[in-house]
């Protein structure tokens, strides 16, 4: 049922970020950047591999959803979360110096400034939505649940 939930909450998220894109006359397309997500995405997913087996953040994303947990398994998890929203933050922030000093050094190519701007604000942008739509929700479930299981 939490499954459900998420995902719903997802696409009316995503919805209304769209409809608000789409109302003050830009496109969708320009928020797309490979460049950023390779930075955000993947640096955070090479990241966590240093701590966690992909097996072990499965388990994570599992035990978010899962009816039934310990209380050791829930703070295990909510650690998890808790360095994913520490890299992705710190992902978005390196993308985002990566993209101001290559836009400064080509300063005087005016061409290079609107895509290496892109880049960086793209970067930051990319890191706040992970944390928007993984990280918190992710927490906030089982932030509940421990507390559930302590009060019991």
């Amino acid at each position: 049922m939490n499954i459900i939930r998420y995902l719903v909450g997802l696409i009316v998220f995503f919805t209304i970020l769209s409809f608000c894109v789409w109302g003050s006359g830009g496109n969708l397309w320009i928020f797309l950047d490979v460049l950023s997500f390779i930075i955000v995405g993947l640096g955070t997913l090479a990241l966590l591999r240093t701590g966690w087996t992909f097996r072990e953040m499965g388990k994570a994303f599992a035990l978010a959803f899962a009816d039934k947990a310990g209380t050791d398994e829930l703070a295990w998890a909510d650690a998890f979360f808790t360095a994913m929203g520490r890299y992705f933050t710190m992902s978005g922030l390196g993308g985002f110096f990566l993209g101001i000093i290559i836009m400064l050094k080509y300063l005087a190519d005016k061409s290079m400034i609107g895509p290496n701007l892109a880049v960086a604000l793209l970067s930051v942008l990319y890191a706040l939505l992970f944390q928007l739509i993984i990280v918190i929700p992710m927490r906030a479930l089982l932030q509940k649940k421990l507390s559930a299981s302590r009060a019991d």
